[in-house]
């Protein structure tokens, strides 16, 4: 399988426990959009869809970004 570096160009929100990721694109591109919003919520230690309430290989490499970004904020 091919992977492709992906960069968030646009924001997050969060609300309730959801983080809803807006603009995702590949990594060196600078217009549109790769993929429509995304919404995600952590069960259990786990990043899942919010709707569907399972993970996917797209939520859980958000999902590590996002523990990242909580990890940095907390510590920097």
């Amino acid at each position: 399988m091919e992977s492709v570096e992906l960069a968030l160009k646009g924001g997050i929100e969060h609300s309730d426990g959801i983080y809803l990721i807006k603009d995702i694109r590949p990594a060196h591109k600078e217009g549109g959009s790769l993929l429509p919003p995304v919404k995600l919520r952590k069960v259990e230690a786990v990043w899942v869809h919010s709707d569907s309430l399972k993970p996917s290989n797209l939520s859980m490499a958000i999902g590590k970004a996002l523990d990242r970004r909580e990890e940095d904020s907390t510590n920097g």
